[in-house]
């Protein structure tokens, strides 16, 4: 499929401790939000709200990263800690721990860092261009990253960084950069941001 050109927004919500859930209690969580802000995959934070150290025990998030299922288990945080997932998520199912947490209470939110969705490019072609370009909002951290896995199979789709001296790499402002060898798909990594921020994604071949 050559001559791709895309030219997608991406919004970024404002950071919320307690989007999915607050004041959760007891053994048994329920959720007030199951889709992440606009679709964007956050990383998914539990904050603790009690001077209680609960990290001997483990909360499990079950949810997709737009469509693709997963499910993480982690440890509970500290007294007044709060801990985040590794994974990301645009929806989040359920979250269980896995013993009560009594009368104390936690937040269940999500945090600034992010992936796009995937975009599927013809690695028959040996160049590809992905942008990143900042149109409002405060400050903004991104990395592009590539994966040489075979789109079809969801489960084992590896995304690595661009090198460190790309233009792309940890970048705050507006840039590009060029692909030469053939990776399958790019998106864009969110290392951290602040306040609502709008972006679009740009992607030439």
């Amino acid at each position: 499929m050559p001559g791709i050109n895309i030219d997608t927004a991406f919004t970024l919500t404002a950071p919320d401790s307690d989007y999915f859930a607050a004041g959760v209690t007891g053994g048994t969580w329920a959720l007030t939000e199951n889709d992440s802000p606009l679709g964007v995959a956050y990383q998914v934070s539990l904050e603790n709200l009690s001077a209680t150290n609960h990290s001997a025990k483990t909360w499990t998030i079950v949810g997709e990263l737009y469509g693709v299922a997963q499910t993480e288990t982690l440890s509970m945080p500290g007294a007044s800690l709060t801990v985040e997932s590794a994974n990301y998520y645009s929806s989040v199912t359920s979250v269980t721990p896995s013993a009560t947490i009594g009368a104390d209470t936690m937040n269940i939110g999500y945090v600034d860092e992010a992936v796009s969705r995937i975009f599927v490019i013809d690695n028959t072609i040996s160049n590809a261009t992905l942008g990143f370009i900042v149109e409002s909002g405060a400050t903004v951290n991104y990395t592009g990253q590539y994966t040489l896995s075979k789109i079809q199979d969801n489960d084992e789709i590896i995304f690595l960084d661009v090198p460190v001296d790309s233009d792309i790499y940890q970048e705050t402002v507006s840039n590009t950069e060029s692909f030469f060898g053939k990776p399958t798909a790019l998106r864009i990594k969110i290392n951290s941001f602040s306040g609502t921020q709008t972006d679009r994604i740009q992607i030439t071949q």
